[in-house]
Order: structure tokens, then C-alpha cells, then sequence
């Protein structure tokens, strides 16, 4: 009896493992058991897949032979392309450049506007310098877009997404910075919203914004009446506002800070939001470098972000 069930419990596994064998060639999925889900799709990148309407190619130039650790980086990316296709249904198309062919891989990189890159490969016990490609086309009619070297996964679905947004696009929107006042540049933000928006500097002493969204960053000075009164006008037509402002004028060389008056506390306050003049005190804060004068000889230490009174 003990015989039998052994017997029956083994065969059962055996086809469970099969059903699962086949399952998984017929239906392709993955199981994200991180506690962050960073190996899933978010929310906002499934709702565009979703509402696709076109086809998209995504042409996938990646050479065979990709060293360590960049080829873990390969593979995610495929597998996260092959995330995209499913949620698409359909609508995200993949096309696989022939990897054992050099000549094939070349040409389509040359086509697709995709540069080789040079890689350390340990190979014999020698360090050796290796020619691949490892980049991403995405073509919509006749537009092309590329990520031409995929060396870096942390923010590789925001690119993804940002590309195929970008290539259907019908008309970019237009993001006014707005200048005048001591507002921070926030360059890298400008660059990396530059890909889908158009991006454009207003100053409010001399023109209206003209744009879907304004960003008003750090201003350090009181903005005028008149040009509260072109945002408040602005958001009235329907503009959508970013506001980031410090209340403080922090100075980690002197370790204080001084109170901030720019104006718009008012014009926010007329939509039921106050900003108070006060701090967070982050205990676990990061370190920062400060330069002080001793002397006549200047020193740079590295000190806790310190908290301003």
C-alpha cells in the first residue's frame, strides 16, 4: 500500500512538473516576490501599454558575447521587453538582430544608429578588450528612436516608456522653467524632460508663460505682484503648476539658515496650501562637504548635513 502511494505521489509530481514545463512555453510570465516589486511594470507604464493603438518595433541589437556584469543587465532588459510585449497584447513588436553573425549585427547597428562599445572581458585568464553592441531601437513609421547603450538598469523602464510616449506623440508638451528670481537651473531635469516635452525659459518680467505646465524652482527672491499675478492667471486658464519652495536659505558653510519670503505663500494660500518657514531634521541624513577659511588657507571636511537653526 505504502508502494502504491509512493508510486502515486512520484507520477503526480512528474506531471505537474511537465503541465508546468509546457505552461510556461505556451504563456510567458514572472513572479516578482520582491518586497519593492522592482521587477515588475509600474502602474503608469502598464496604462500606456495598454492604450496603444499603433505598433511599435523594438529592434534589439545585443552582441552574444557580452561580459560580466553587463550581460546580467542584458538579460533583464530582454526580459523586461518581453513584459512589454505582453501587456501590450501585441502592439510592442520584438526583432531580434541575428546575434551569431557580426557582419548582420554591425549592419543593423549601423542603420539603427547604435555604437559598439569597448568592454573589459577577463578571457584566459587575460584581461582583453571586447567590441559588442548592447542597444535598443524603437521604430514608429518612419521615426526612430534610440537607448543606445543599455549600461545602466535602475531607471531603464522610465527610458522605455519615455521613448515609445515619445514616438506617438502628435505634439510635445511645452514646460515653462520660470526664471528672474533666483530660481534654481535644474539642468539634468530640464535634459531628461527634454525627450518628451518641449522646453522653454520664461521670465515673467518680460513675457506671460505660454506653456501646459510651469515650474517655479527655489526661488530665492520676492517675486513681484505682477508676476504672481501672471502664474495665478496662468493656473485660472487651466496651466498646471509645479511649485518647490524653500521657505529657508540653507548655508552648510556657516551651518544657519534665514527665513524666505517669495511671495507665492500668498498666491498658494488662495488655494488652501501653506507652506510653514521650518525644517525636517533628518537623522540619518547624508554627509556633505564643507569648505571653511583658516588662516588664509581654505579646508574642505566632510560633516553630517548639519541642522540649521
Amino acid at each position: 500500500m505504502k508502494k502504491r502511494l509512493l508510486y502515486i505521489n512520484i507520477v503526480s509530481l512528474f506531471v505537474i512538473v511537465i503541465f508546468s514545463i509546457l505552461l510556461g512555453y505556451r504563456y510567458y510570465f514572472n513572479i516578482d516576490m520582491t518586497e519593492a516589486g522592482i521587477y515588475s511594470l509600474s502602474p503608469a507604464t502598464k496604462n500606456l501599454l495598454k492604450n496603444l493603438k499603433d505598433q511599435i518595433t523594438v529592434k534589439i541589437i545585443f552582441s552574444k558575447d557580452i561580459p560580466s556584469p553587463y550581460n546580467t543587465n542584458i538579460r533583464y532588459a530582454l526580459d523586461l521587453l518581453k513584459d512589454y510585449r505582453r501587456i501590450s497584447s501585441g502592439k510592442i513588436i520584438l526583432d531580434i538582430a541575428p546575434m551569431e553573425s557580426e557582419d548582420a549585427l554591425r549592419d543593423a547597428a549601423h542603420i539603427y544608429g547604435i555604437p559598439a562599445v569597448q568592454l573589459n572581458a577577463i578571457e584566459n585568464d587575460q584581461i582583453q578588450i571586447k567590441r559588442v553592441y548592447m542597444g535598443i531601437a524603437f521604430v514608429h513609421a518612419e521615426q526612430i528612436e534610440t537607448i543606445p547603450v543599455i549600461d545602466d538598469i535602475s531607471n531603464l523602464e522610465y527610458q522605455i516608456s519615455s521613448v515609445i510616449k515619445s514616438l506617438l506623440s502628435k505634439g510635445k508638451k511645452r514646460i515653462a522653467f520660470i526664471t528672474g528670481d533666483g530660481e534654481r537651473p535644474l539642468n539634468r531635469l530640464r535634459e531628461a524632460l527634454r525627450k518628451t516635452y518641449e522646453i522653454k525659459t520664461v521670465d515673467l518680467k518680460d513675457e506671460d508663460i505660454d506653456a501646459d505646465i510651469a515650474i517655479i524652482a527655489g526661488p530665492k527672491k520676492s517675486l513681484s505682484d505682477s508676476k504672481l499675478l501672471k502664474i495665478d492667471q496662468f493656473i485660472l486658464k487651466g496651466g498646471k503648476a509645479l511649485f518647490l519652495i524653500d521657505r529657508i536659505d540653507a548655508n552648510p558653510q556657516y551651518g544657519f539658515g534665514k527665513k524666505i519670503d517669495t511671495g507665492i505663500e500668498k498666491l498658494l494660500a488662495h488655494y488652501g496650501v501653506t507652506i510653514e518657514p521650518e525644517l525636517i531634521y533628518d537623522l540619518s541624513a547624508g554627509m556633505i562637504n564643507v569648505s571653511q577659511r583658516r588662516g588664509g588657507f581654505i579646508f574642505t571636511t566632510v560633516v553630517p548635513y548639519p541642522f540649521f537653526p
